[in-house]
């Protein structure tokens, strides 16, 4: 083998391309997030749109593919410093 042909590498996908999912993909979990907001849907997190996803398109998506495509998009509300701090008091109580 040359020097050329251990150079160089037909193996995977090229950067900053999606493996599994397509952009499609997240414009879809964008537009179904913000269909369930504009519905006043009391559920509306990444389960409840994976199960939508789901079942419309019958393609099987991951909830971490969810998580970060909402993310992304800035669709998540963290919680705040003081928030966490005050659910990591209540958590690490001694009983």
């Amino acid at each position: 083998m040359s020097e050329e042909e251990i150079d160089k590498d037909n193996r995977g996908w090229t950067a900053g391309q999606l493996r599994n999912n397509t952009l499609e993909a997240k414009e879809r979990i964008k537009t179904f997030r913000k269909k369930l907001i504009n519905e006043g849907s009391y559920f509306y997190g990444a389960p409840v749109i994976k199960e939508n996803y789901e079942l419309k398109y019958g393609e099987k998506i991951s909830l971490w593919f969810v998580n970060n495509t909402l993310k992304e998009y800035g669709m998540v509300k963290s919680l705040q410093p003081y928030q966490f701090r005050k659910s990591q008091k209540y958590f690490n109580k001694n009983f």
